[in-house]
Formats: C-alpha cells, structure tokens, sequence
C-alpha cells in the first residue's frame, strides 16, 4: 500500500508551502477520506472552502463527506450550494440526488435527475442513479 506516513507529509509540506493554494487543503482532505479520518478530512476541507468559498466541486465533496457522517441537514445545504453555484452543472443536481436516494426521497431524486440528465443526458453517474431509482420504485 505504500508509505502512508510519507504521502501525508508529503501533502503536509505541499499546505506549509503554500498555504493559501486550496488544492493543497483539498488534496490533504482526500488522503485523510481515503484512510477514513472522517474529521480531520473535513477539517482540511473546511480549510479548503474557506479559501475558495465559490468553487462547486469543493462543495459537493463536502456535501458528500457530510453525508457520510451522517449529517445529512448540512450535506443537503452543501449539495443545495453547489447547484447555485454552478447551476448548468450537472453534478450539483446529481448529488442532491445521491442524499435523496440515501434518504428515501425518491420523488426529490427524481426531480434532481431529471435536472441533471437534461443537462448532460450522456453522464455514466446520472445514468446509473437513473437505473438505481427505477429499481428502488420497482421494489416499492
């Protein structure tokens, strides 16, 4: 698997050298997901947001490490950030569909899909949730 310990200090040299730089902030935030740090990830992601409060991406990776720690109120109001932020990206749309599923909503998925798929009808992501949706309405 490598050596953990030098890939964080890599990426730690990368943030102490350049502080301001929120790639470095986002990169470290990845490493920290990848090895199930949970809060030190969101941590460095906060740090990410805070120097670039616009960028879409940043907030649907926040949104979905919301999500995955079961803040599921704040993980919609990053998802619900990113598409007003990027409204002709249909990312946004497809993430809000994600926590929808996750939580049940199938009607407010179906209406993020719809949205997302109008915009980019040929994205693998969309479409897979697409079949995920019929499914879980076929089993209901």
């Amino acid at each position: 698997r490598g050596d953990v310990a030098a890939g964080f200090d890599w990426a730690a040299r990368a943030v102490a050298a350049r502080p301001l730089d929120a790639a470095g902030h986002a990169h470290l935030s990845h490493l920290y997901l990848r090895y199930d740090d949970l809060p030190a990830a969101e941590a460095a992601l906060k740090q990410a947001l805070d120097l670039a409060p616009t960028d879409a991406a940043l907030m649907r990776r926040m949104s979905e490490l919301t999500a995955r720690r079961g803040k599921m109120p704040i993980a919609f109001r990053w998802a619900k950030k990113a598409m007003a932020a990027k409204p002709l990206e249909a990312a946004g749309y497809s993430q809000q569909a994600a926590l929808c599923l996750q939580t049940g909503d199938l009607a407010g998925a179906e209406t993020a899909l719809r949205r997302a798929s109008e915009l980019a009808p040929q994205d693998a992501v969309v479409r897979g949730r697409l079949a995920y949706l019929a499914v879980r309405r076929a089993a209901h």
